[in-house]
């Protein structure tokens, strides 16, 4: 099928997700428009033809989809359109996070192409993982963009397009809480590039010290986005629960690729 225009449309708190998702759509031969999720705001209802391909990224944030990005991708409709869809995670494990992602496109009018899960820096504990994606991984990300539109210059109707086997449990896995959250220390500065940046306005303009553990999804992107370092997880256990979770996920993970046709 020939397929006029790509969308891509990313979940990035620290901006990995989003590399990952240029590195797909950068070997897909068609008009790309971005749109980043990565907000509390809502985007605009989008709703795209058969002949547009949607290329979705997100986090793994315990093993699902961060519901910040499901209530946005609930906005963006097919109409029996192709999709790609791609998760990165923190060298521990995506579990249910590709299925959900494919049972909430289906339901919306898509038809799943490709899935693929790649390894990034993990969020909170930013020792493992912290050199992913690598050489090799850009390698397979470019790999997987290719199959991925030859299958689709292959496919005639993605109405009868096979379905995609993706690794992965119904029901999901409950959704944790994260009892971490990463806050500022006496060295900021007030810039507030960490208001203005967090994806859940948990951060208040008049003390961006501290955060809204209610409204915190420990993402990290105050942390990546803060000059001076101050903002991190002060917790005095923290470099002790750091090195544990290092040593337990210290293994080197490999991305995982899916195809509804071999």
């Amino acid at each position: 099928m020939e397929i006029h225009k790509v969308h891509s449309v990313f979940f990035s708190a620290a901006f990995t997700t989003k590399a990952i998702v240029q590195g797909v759509v950068k070997q897909l031969h068609a008009d790309n428009i971005q749109h980043d999720i990565t907000s509390s705001v809502l985007i605009p209802d989008l709703r795209l033809g058969r002949d547009e391909l949607l290329v979705v990224g997100v986090p793994s944030y315990s093993g699902r989809v961060p519901i910040q990005a499901s209530q946005q991708l609930l906005r963006v409709k097919g109409d029996v359109s192709p999709a790609m869809i791609v998760c990165s995670y923190g060298n521990r494990d995506y579990e249910d996070t590709l299925v959900e992602l494919k049972d909430l496109l289906t339901a919306n009018g898509f038809r799943i192409v490709s899935a693929a899960a790649f390894i990034a820096r993990h969020s909170i504990f930013r020792n493992v993982a912290s050199e992913r994606p690598d050489t090799e991984d850009n390698r397979i990300v470019d790999d997987f963009g290719c199959k991925s539109w030859r299958i689709l210059s292959d496919i005639r109707d993605t109405g009868t397009m096979p379905d995609i086997k993706i690794r992965g449990n119904r029901p999901y896995r409950e959704i944790l809480q994260v009892p971490l959250y990463p806050t500022g220390d006496a060295t900021c500065i007030s810039c507030k590039k960490c208001v203005e940046g967090c994806p859940t306005r948990a951060i208040a303009s008049e003390n961006p010290i501290k955060t809204d553990e209610s409204r915190c999804i420990s993402c990290g992107r105050c942390i990546v986005l803060c000059p001076v370092g101050s903002r991190n997880y002060h917790y005095p256990f923290f470099e002790k629960k750091s090195l544990e979770f290092a040593a337990a996920n210290s293994e080197r993970k490999e991305p995982e690729l899916f195809y509804a046709v071999d």
